[in-house]
C-alpha cells in the first residue's frame, strides 16, 4: 500500500496489540476478524506491520452496539440451553473479556429458564460478570434472594477446603458441596461455573488442580448440575505443558478451544484455521525438537569442557580481580595438596612463597598482559614448595578486569635436575681449574732441574726431582683415566686369591713417601692371622693407598694416621684413621662424589683432583664391598672403613717371577715413529745409550720410508701422528715385502681395551702407553725376535 493511501496522520493509527486491547479481544482474534473482512487493516509504509485506522476501529464498536454485529460474535456458538443436565466441560481462552462474555450467558441461559445457577469466580470477573448479566436484563439481585444465583469468591472458597496444599474430599462436600446438594432439592438444572482450578493452575500447584477437578466428578456422580471450567491458554505455553493440557482435558466431557478458533463461523475458515494450526503445530514440534538437540549439544559441551578443565593433567585456577582463588581443577589440589574448601575463596597471594612474584603477575594481568611460563614458587600444604610455570591471561568485561585464566606447569624435578646441573657445571670448573693447577705444580720443578743439569751437566738430585714430579704427573693420568673407565663402566678387574696383607704393604710402600714428607706417624695394626680376598691386588691396593694419601693430606704436618685390618664373621674390614682436620655434617654425605673437594684454604693447598676417593668407592663396589666414612666434625679427625668379603676358595700356587734375573737385551735397530720431536729424540737417545742402533722418524709417511731404508728390528709406534696415523701406517709396512720381520709396537697415550684391539688388527705386536713403563720395554725389547703382543 502507498503512502499516499495513508492520508491521516500516525497517530490515528493503531498497533496490533493497541488495536486488541482498545476492542477487548486478544490478537487471534483481530486476525480472524481480519481474515473474515469485519476489519480491514493498513500496512505500515517503514516496517510493513499491520496497523489499524482509529476510525475503522470506533465504526466496528458501533456496529456491535446497534447489533449490526452480533455480540454472539464474540461467544461460542454453543447453545447453552442444550448443555447437558450433567456436563463437565471446559474453556480455554485467551482474552478475559471473552471468558465473562461466555460466562454471562452461560449463566443468562440457566437463569432466564428458571433454573439455578453457582458462580465461583475472583473478584474482578464477579464484577464484569454482574455488568454483563445486568445489560442482558437479568435480575442477580432477585436471583441471589430467591437463592436461584449463588456468588462466590474463588480464593475464599479454595482456603476452606485446601489442606496441606490439596483439596480436602470432606471439607470440598461441606462447602462447595453443600451449596450443589441445597439447590439440587429445588431445581431440576443448576449451571455451574468455577475458577478455582484456574487459581490453583497459576500457582504451580497442577496436582491440586487435577484433584479438585476429580473432586467436581465425583460430585457430578451424586447430583445433577453442568460444570463449566475456564483456563487461561496461556497458561500452557511451554513446550512441556503438552502433558499437563492433556491431563486438563480428560477430566472434562468437552474441550472448547480458546476465542481464535471458535468464534469463526464459516465452515470454509474453520477448517483453514485448523489446517493453519496444524502447519503451526508441526512446526512448533520441529522447532522444539531442534531447540532440544541444540540444548542437548550445548549441555553435551558443557559437560565435555567441564571435565576437560576439571580432570585436565596440568593444574588451572582462576582468579578474581581481588585475588581470590574463584575455582580450581583437581591436578591443582592434587599438586599443593590442599581440599577444595582450603584453597578456592582464599587469596592466592597466600599460597605464593615469594610475595612479590605474585604482586608483579596480578599487576600486569591488570594491565592487560598475558603471562607465558612465569616462574613462581607454590607453597604446599605439606610444607615444601613447588616450583612452577603459570601461563596466565584476564578476562576483562567492559574494560573491567573480571578474573584470570591460569595454567599451572610442575618444574620442580626438572629446577631440582637444572640445579643439579649448575652444580654439576660449577665442580666441572672448579676441577677443571684444580687440573691446571696440579699439573702445572710438577713442571716448574722439572722446568728448575733441566736448567740445572745445563749449568752442572749432570746433577743425581735434579734427576730425582724430576723422576718424582713425572711420577706425579703420571699418577694424575691414571687417575683421569681410571674417571673415565668407571664412568663408561670399561674398567676390568684381574681378580685372584691374594693375602690382604700383602696388598696392605703394597700400599703402605706407595704412600710412605707422602706420610714421611708430611712428618705423620703411621701405626698398622695387622692380624697375625692371614686373611685372603678374592682381588685384583693392583686395584686393592690403589683404594688403600687413595685412603692413606688422603689421611696424609688433610692432616696437619706430624699427625698420626692408623691402618687396622680386623675379621668379622665373613668380611675383611679396613680402617684408616687420622686425627687431621675431620669432616663437617655439611660435607660427609658428599665426601665420594666425583671432583668433590672441601673448600677450605688449608686442604686447597694439598692439592688433588677430587677423584681419589670417588675411585675408592668405585673399585670397592666392584669387589661386592662398601666404604663409609666417619667423622664427629671440623677438627676431630675422620675414618674410612672398607668391608670386603672374604675368599672362601683354597688358594692356588701361583710360579714366581725373579724379576732380578732380567735377560741380556743384544743390540738392536730401533726405529722410534712419534710426531713430538722432543719426545721421540729423548726415547731414541736413551734407547742408544742402552747400546741400541736408533732412527727417528715424525710421521707416518717418513716412517715407511725410514724403515724402508734402515729395516729395523723393532718399530716403536706412536698412534696419533699427521699425514698418516699409526694404525695405517702399521698397515701398509706389514705389506710390504720387508715389512713382515720387524716388531711393531703401539706407543700412545690412548690405552684403553678398544685401543689395544685397534693396535693388534693393525698389525701390531705390543701395545705400551705414555709415558712408558722402561721396565716393561726393556723385558719386551729382550724378546724382540718372539714375543707374543702384550699391553703395558
Amino acid at each position: 500500500m502507498s503512502r499516499a493511501e495513508l492520508s491521516p496522520s500516525f497517530a490515528d493509527y493503531y498497533t496490533v496489540g493497541q488495536a486488541a486491547e482498545f476492542l477487548g479481544v486478544s490478537t487471534a482474534t483481530l486476525r480472524n476478524w481480519d481474515r473474515t473482512g469485519k476489519l480491514k487493516p493498513r500496512r505500515h509504509p517503514q516496517n510493513g506491520y499491520r496497523i489499524y485506522l482509529h476510525e475503522d476501529l470506533q465504526e466496528l464498536l458501533e456496529s456491535v452496539s446497534e447489533g449490526q454485529i452480533s455480540v454472539n460474535s464474540s461467544a461460542p456458538t454453543i447453545d447453552w440451553s442444550e448443555m447437558g443436565e450433567t456436563e463437565h466441560f471446559v474453556q480455554f481462552y485467551e482474552n478475559d473479556n471473552f471468558l465473562v462474555e461466555s460466562v454471562s450467558q452461560y449463566v443468562a441461559a440457566a437463569l432466564t429458564e428458571g433454573h439455578a445457577a453457582v458462580v465461583i469466580a475472583t473478584e474482578s470477573h464477579r464484577r464484569q460478570l454482574e455488568i454483563k448479566l445486568a445489560a442482558a436484563g437479568v435480575d442477580t439481585s432477585d436471583a441471589a434472594a430467591n437463592d436461584r444465583l449463588v456468588i462466590l469468591d474463588a480464593g475464599e472458597a479454595l482456603d476452606r477446603f485446601m489442606l496441606n496444599g490439596a483439596p480436602s474430599a470432606s471439607l470440598f462436600l461441606e462447602t462447595v458441596g453443600a451449596v450443589i446438594a441445597r439447590l439440587s432439592k429445588r431445581f431440576s438444572r443448576i449451571h455451574a461455573f468455577g475458577e478455582m482450578v484456574a487459581l490453583l493452575w497459576a500457582e504451580g500447584n497442577r496436582d491440586a488442580a487435577i484433584s479438585l477437578e476429580e473432586l467436581w466428578n465425583q460430585l457430578g456422580k451424586q447430583y445433577h448440575f453442568t460444570l463449566f471450567c475456564a483456563y487461561p491458554i496461556a497458561s500452557f505455553d511451554h513446550a512441556l505443558d503438552s502433558d499437563p493440557l492433556e491431563a486438563v482435558c480428560v477430566c472434562h466431557a468437552r474441550v472448547i478451544p480458546a476465542e481464535s478458533y471458535v468464534t469463526i463461523s464459516d465452515t470454509g475458515d474453520r477448517l483453514r484455521e485448523i489446517t493453519s494450526l496444524q502447519q503451526r503445530a508441526l512446526s512448533l514440534e520441529a522447532e522444539i525438537a531442534h531447540r532440544e538437540q541444540v540444548e542437548r549439544a550445548l549441555s553435551q559441551r558443557e559437560k565435555d569442557l567441564a571435565d576437560f578443565f576439571e580432570n585436565a593433567a596440568e593444574g588451572i585456577h582462576k582468579v578474581g580481580s581481588d585475588g581470590t582463588i574463584l575455582w580450581a581443577n583437581k591436578a591443582e589440589y592434587q599438586l599443593l595438596g590442599y581440599s577444595a574448601e582450603e584453597y578456592v575463596g582464599h587469596s592466592i597471594t597466600e599460597f605464593h612463597a615469594d610475595h612479590d612474584v605474585i604482586h608483579d603477575m596480578l599487576d600486569r594481568l591488570r594491565r592487560g598482559e598475558t603471562l607465558e611460563n612465569y616462574p613462581a614458587r607454590l607453597r604446599c600444604k605439606n610444607g615444601s614448595i613447588k616450583h612452577v610455570l603459570i601461563n596466565s591471561s584476564a578476562c576483562f568485561e567492559e574494560g573491567h578486569f573480571n578474573y584470570t585464566r591460569c595454567f599451572t606447569r610442575d618444574v620442580t624435578q626438572l629446577w631440582h635436575a637444572e640445579q643439579a646441573l649448575r652444580e654439576a657445571d660449577r665442580r666441572k670448573d672448579e676441577f677443571l681449574a684444580t687440573l691446571a693447577h696440579e699439573l702445572r705444580n710438577p713442571l716448574a720443578p722439572i722446568g728448575n732441574s733441566i736448567q740445572t743439569l745445563k749449568v752442572t751437566g749432570f746433577d743425581e738430585e735434579s734427576i730425582g726431582i724430576m723422576q718424582r714430579q713425572l711420577d706425579q704427573l703420571t699418577r694424575l693420568v691414571d687417575d683421569l683415566l681410571d674417571v673415565s673407565r668407571i664412568t663408561r663402566n670399561k674398567i676390568e678387574l684381574r681378580k685372584n686369591r691374594v693375602e690382604l696383607e700383602s696388598i696392605i704393604r703394597s700400599a703402605v710402600e706407595t704412600s710412605r713417601p707422602m706420610i714421611d714428607a708430611a712428618g705423620h706417624h703411621l701405626k698398622l695394626c695387622l692380624m697375625a692371622e692371614p686373611i685372603s680376598v678374592e682381588a685384583d691386588a693392583a686395584r686393592l691396593a690403589q683404594v688403600v693407598s687413595n685412603l692413606l694419601n688422603n689421611s696424609a693430606k688433610y692432616t696437619p704436618h706430624g699427625g698420626n694416621i692408623e691402618l687396622a685390618v680386623e675379621k668379622k664373621a665373613d668380611a675383611a674390614v679396613i680402617h684408616v684413621r687420622d686425627n687431621g682436620i675431620g669432616i663437617s655434617c655439611e660435607d660427609l654425605p658428599h665426601v665420594f662424589d666425583m671432583f668433590r673437594q672441601l673448600d677450605h684454604s688449608l686442604e686447597k693447598s694439598q692439592g688433588g683432583l677430587g677423584i681419589g676417593l670417588s675411585l675408592v668407592r668405585r673399585l670397592v663396589e666392584l669387589h661386592g664391598g662398601t666404604v663409609n666414612a666417619h667423622s664427629e666434625g671440623r677438627g676431630k679427625g675422620s675414618e674410612f672403613v672398607v668391608t670386603l668379603p672374604i675368599a672362601t676358595a683354597a688358594p692356588k700356587a701361583r710360579p714366581q717371577r725373579n724379576l732380578e734375573n732380567r735377560p741380556a737385551v743384544s743390540r738392536l735397530r730401533i726405529l722410534v715413529v712419534d710426531d713430538n720431536k722432543d719426545s721421540g729424540e729423548t726415547l731414541a737417545k736413551l734407547l742408544g745409550f742402552k747400546g741400541h742402533e736408533a732412527r727417528t722418524a715424525y710421521d707416518g709417511l717418513e716412517a715407511i720410508e725410514v724403515a724402508e731404508k734402515f729395516l729395523p728390528d723393532i718399530i716403536l709406534m706412536d698412534v696419533g701422528m699427521p699425514r698418516l696415523n699409526g694404525y695405517e701406517t702399521t698397515r701398509r709396512i706389514r705389506q710390504t715385502p720387508w715389512g713382515q720381520q720387524p716388531k711393531i709396537v703401539a706407543l700412545t697415550g690412548w690405552g684403553q681395551a678398544e685401543d689395544v684391539r685397534k693396535s693388534v688388527e693393525a698389525g701390531c705386536s705390543a701395545h705400551l702407553i705414555k709415558p712408558v713403563d722402561f721396565a716393561a720395554l726393556e723385558r719386551l725389547l729382550a724378546g724382540a725376535k718372539n714375543a707374543p703382543p702384550v699391553a703395558g
